[in-house]
């Protein structure tokens, strides 16, 4: 086995498109659909795959800025920690992908914990803070998911390589 993952992607979707597709009966719509979906996806992965670190340290930006912004509005020390663990995670260029995330969702655990118990005084502009956050992890999750086929106005949404340098 080829170490190199877009090789390994490349040799896996041209063994369903050559081995698999001709293989399963005209008849077989479901199967079919099912089967061109699957190496959609695995096309998609295949290109997204040199981009993945910078779009999860892009959502992890975004989860600090939100922290930072909400630590402000409440006065809180509640995501100090676990924005500072993100900001750890960042630095160290030896962790994983899946450590980076690990950190990023504890933080946003703690996010959506301190939202629930802000006082009513400080709903509404936390709120606005929230939604003015959102704007750019949703655009980018949205251009990052583009090539599913699934997005209604894909001309609306900038090129993820774009939004990963925002």
């Amino acid at each position: 086995m080829v170490p190199d993952p877009d090789l390994q992607l490349q040799t896996v979707i041209k063994a369903l498109r050559e081995s698999v597709l001709p293989a399963i009966p005209p008849g077989e719509k479901v199967a079919h659909e099912q089967l061109h979906l699957a190496m959609a996806t695995l096309g998609i992965l295949r290109g997204h795959l040199p981009m993945t670190r910078r779009f999860l340290r892009g959502l992890s930006r975004d989860a600090i800025d939100l922290a930072e912004a909400l630590s402000r509005l409440t006065a809180s020390q509640a995501l100090s920690g676990p924005r500072t663990a993100l900001e750890a995670a960042l630095a160290d260029p030896a962790l994983e992908n899946q450590e980076i995330e690990a950190a990023r969702s504890q933080l946003m655990e703690s996010i959506c914990a301190l939202l629930e118990s802000i006082e009513p005084d400080l709903a509404a502009q936390a709120r606005r803070i929230v939604l003015e956050a959102s704007a750019l992890p949703i655009e980018r999750q949205r251009a990052w998911f583009i090539g599913s086929g699934f997005e209604s106005a894909p001309g609306n949404i900038r090129p993820i390589a774009t939004l990963l340098e925002a």
